[in-house]
């Protein structure tokens, strides 16, 4: 036939083609046997196929995600957002649990250090001790009675100021008998969370000042107080109230020692030292002024050594001469001395 001739032309041109060049090969493949049984025009089952004929699905693509089931009432991209959230909070917690490993070998590897004696005295602390350090017999307590006025946020403030007070009178060469009373609650579980916070070296009452100090000697610091805190006394105990309220609870700490009848004072910052706005110093602030007073018996060093430069200290207040009047716009300057003055000692901490 024309087609047989054709397929013989073929193979004689591919073979004269061998022959010339010496290099092209032809392979003929070999035509598909049709299995034993099977009618010649009939169909071939294919994949899709079962041996019946009927259509049969496809397996899943190893690449397509199955379909999510989203939970009553939230669309797609709040569910995503949720997971999203989820994943961000397992990887915090890895972090966190790898971070402390981190510390707990670091902890081996120096306390091994200074075992075999590899570590010089001065790497031993972060704050050495000082060498001429004496204790004094001032005693300052802060109050941590406030978990109703704060959020958590807050509270992990002012534990935050709690554990820079503990290095600032531990590195003060007069320390002061320090405490934390009403450490319950919220503040306690937060305090717990930090390292080493166990082996902070100052007194923790679960309950009241009240109940722990004698209500004659107690005297609460709170920037409200008319009363000027002129010295530090050692039979006195010095209240600073651990509230970080943003001012929401302007005047709490002095109302509350009115209602409780004790004796209350702020520190004289408005006698010494200009603030350009209205700021709330810190729990450790507060503390660190008392200490640098009880070295240096002067106020205006310990403001300007405290208070951070960032609260606009615009300059320290001349003394007056004795016998010295004052001008007609002293009024005006006391009003804005009592407004910086209600910024110290009530333990709260700046916006922010």
């Amino acid at each position: 036939t024309m087609s047989d001739n054709a397929g013989s032309a073929a193979v004689e041109a591919a073979s004269a083609s061998t022959h010339k060049g010496g290099e092209l090969a032809v392979q003929h493949a070999e035509p598909a046997q049709p299995e034993a049984g099977a009618v010649e025009g009939s169909a071939v089952p294919t994949a899709a196929e079962g041996t019946n004929g009927n259509a049969t699905a496809l397996p899943d693509h190893p690449r397509r995600r199955p379909k999510v089931e989203l939970p009553p009432g939230m669309t797609k991209n709040q569910y995503k957002r949720m997971k999203r959230k989820e994943h961000w909070e397992e990887e915090r917690q890895k972090t966190k649990l790898k971070r402390k490993e981190e510390r707990l070998r670091y902890k081996e590897r120096r306390r091994a250090l200074v075992r075999a004696g590899a570590l010089p005295r001065s790497a031993l602390k972060r704050y050495k001790i000082r060498e001429d350090q004496e204790p004094s017999n001032v005693t300052v307590a802060i109050d941590l009675d406030f978990d109703k006025y704060m959020s958590d946020k807050d509270i992990k403030k002012v534990i935050k100021q709690v554990q820079n007070s503990y290095g600032a009178n531990r590195r003060a060469k007069h320390p002061v008998k320090l405490h934390a009373t009403s450490l319950s609650g919220r503040s306690q579980a937060r305090i717990d969370e930090l390292d080493g916070a166990a082996n902070w070296a100052f007194e923790r009452h679960a309950t009241s000042y009240l109940e722990v100090f004698d209500k004659e000697r107690i005297v609460y610091l709170t920037s409200d107080s008319p009363n000027v805190l002129e010295d530090l006394s050692e039979n006195d105990v010095y209240i600073i109230g651990g509230l970080v309220d943003h001012n929401n609870h302007k005047g709490l700490t002095y109302k509350l020692a009115q209602e409780r009848g004790l004796r209350h004072a702020r520190l004289p910052i408005d006698k010494f030292v200009q603030l350009s706005t209205r700021h709330v110093l810190t729990v450790n602030h507060v503390l660190e002024i008392m200490l640098h007073f009880l070295e240096t018996r002067n106020w205006r060093d310990s403001f300007l050594a405290v208070i951070p430069s960032r609260t606009g200290i615009e300059g320290e207040v001349e003394e007056k001469k004795d016998g010295e009047e004052s001008s007609s716009d002293d009024s005006d300057d006391d009003a804005d001395d009592d407004d910086a003055a209600e910024a110290v000692g009530e333990a709260r901490a700046g916006a922010g």
